[in-house]
Formats: C-alpha cells, structure tokens, sequence
C-alpha cells in the first residue's frame, strides 16, 4: 500500500512540475510597413524578428531591418510581445523594440519602438511610434509569423 500512495503522489508530483514550465518553441515574423516622419522624410520598412514563443503570452527575439526613404537606416533591436489571446485565432499584443539604428543620414543611434497590435491567425497587423534620434515616426505594419 506505501508503494502505491508513493507512486501515486510521485506521479502527481512530476505531473505537476511538468506542466509548470511553458513550452518554448521558435517564432519568427516578417513585416512590410510604412512610418510617417514628423518634419521629415516618410520610410518604407521591411523587417523579421527571430526568436521564440515562451507559452501563448509572450516572445522575444532578434530583429533586424531596412528602412528607405531619402536616407537608409538599418535597425537591430531587441523584441519583446506580451499576448492577450481573445481566441485561438485572435491574439491583440504589445510590442517593444529596443536597440540600435544604423543610418547613412544620422550615423548610429538608439531606437525604441512601443507598438500596440493584433494577431490574426498568422497575419500580424501593428500601429507603433518609432523614436530614433529626434526623429518620430508612427509606424504601420502588416506581416506574417512562421
């Protein structure tokens, strides 16, 4: 009877702990967008980020980019989402870069990215405000997650 009331909570215990860790698995993304320059050039962006999935409520990742409008810039930042999902389809999030920019116009300097936006299946849609230098942009994107 000891054997089995141990085994029992011995079972218990390694199902408990295993499912305390959410799963982590690679999240990657790829995004055309649009920044509207106050007092300057408008931009076309194409971004990815690679990183990973920690559970259904958050990822992180490496990001790196071109943005072109009269200058070119070449962002690589540090991403973090945290999800809100409304559905298994529908998961409204926020966004945070944070990192460097590389530009032939302004030389090197720190950018960060607050955004706010909505995951639909495996299309993304974001509306952010991109701070580089002096320069602020509100920035819109649309891409795909793989």
């Amino acid at each position: 009877m000891k054997k089995i009331l141990f085994l029992l909570v011995g079972f218990t215990f390694y199902v408990g702990t295993t499912n305390a860790h959410p799963p982590v698995e690679y999240r990657g993304e790829i995004a055309v967008g649009y920044s509207i320059v106050l007092d300057d050039i408008n931009r076309l962006n194409l971004h990815t980020v690679q990183g990973v999935a920690i559970g259904e409520y958050m990822a992180s990742g490496l990001g790196v980019g071109l943005d072109y409008g009269e200058d070119w810039s070449i962002p690589i930042y540090l991403n973090v989402k945290g999800f809100l999902p409304v559905t298994d389809r529908i998961s409204p999030y926020f966004s945070f870069d944070v990192g460097i920019g590389i530009s032939n116009g302004y030389g090197s300097s720190v950018i960060c990215t607050p955004a706010v936006g909505v995951g639909i299946g495996r299309f993304i849609v974001q509306l952010g405000y991109n701070v580089q230098e002096e320069l602020g942009a509100l920035q819109i994107k649309t891409g795909l997650v793989f």
